[in-house]
């Protein structure tokens, strides 16, 4: 594609061809396969960099609505209007700088889409998902080869809490938690099946036995609490216990930074 047909299509995307000049570029472009495809590229550029002119833009779908109104965040608009100033070299005299500037438009143009795309995923995300995007219990210590007195127990409690059996590994701890000195690894693994059991005041409770504790791991009883009020929409809560987290460089506290800018 030379440099005159790219001038000629950017001149009929901005309005400046009068009636016979675009009347002729239309008819081209039934005809003419490379040329058409040059100004699709270039209409898709041109769209891209606009602010009022989106192809589905008079559609009245909420997605719509979404995506225009995270495409107008203050970030994607300072990348926008440096694609636009990339796309002011298409004046230029240089066919291979024009070329070079069209694709780089292109690259560009992408990572506006993908940031929106993040910024849109990042939104949508309920409470709930962000609960079990930290709650890695594949993390958790196992009791396997621990030596505890109450091993066996433990061992399948672990095991039916790995398969999502809640209750029978419930029915397991609770008989441990109240001995006279449980392991803090106790406290974590029946306040979690309590949470997914919806028994949200007693996993509270056990969790803040956990911190109550004397006990080398209590701190990680706030990072489970903090996890339970926000799988209950307990923002303020919430944030309350993943700030005392951060401020004291408890268990998790560079997670805790990033799930509280999660929510805020």
């Amino acid at each position: 594609m030379n440099l005159e047909d790219d001038i000629l299509i950017d001149n009929y995307l901005r309005g400046l061809l009068d009636e016979k000049a675009k009347k002729d570029l239309e008819l081209r472009l039934q005809s003419d396969t490379p040329f058409r495809e040059n100004f699709e590229l270039e209409k898709t550029l041109w769209l891209s960099q606009s602010d009022h002119d989106w192809s589905f833009a008079n559609q009245n779908h909420a997605e719509v609505t979404t995506y225009k109104k995270l495409l107008e965040d203050e970030n994607l608009q300072d990348l926008k209007k440096s694609i636009q100033q990339i796309s002011s070299a298409s004046n230029t005299n240089s066919s291979t700088t024009r070329k070079l500037s069209k694709w780089y438009y292109l690259a560009a143009a992408s990572i506006v889409l993908c940031i929106a795309l993040s910024v849109f995923l990042k939104q949508d995300l309920s409470h709930q998902d962000l609960v079990n995007e930290y709650l890695q219990t594949s993390d958790l210590p196992s009791f396997v080869s621990r030596g505890d007195t109450n091993a066996d127990d433990l061992i399948k409690a672990q095991q039916l809490f790995e398969n999502k059996n809640y209750q029978g590994a419930l029915d397991l701890f609770t008989p441990v938690l109240e001995t006279s000195k449980p392991d803090a690894s106790v406290y974590v693994y029946a306040g979690i099946a309590q949470m997914q059991l919806q028994r949200y005041q007693a996993a509270e409770s056990t969790f803040n036995q956990l911190i109550d504790a004397d006990l080398i791991d209590a701190q990680k009883g706030y990072w489970y609490k903090a996890l339970l009020y926000l799988k209950q929409d307990k923002t303020d809560d919430a944030k309350q216990v993943l700030n005392t987290i951060i401020s004291n460089s408890y268990y998790n506290h560079e997670k805790a930074k990033d799930l509280l800018n999660e929510i805020e």
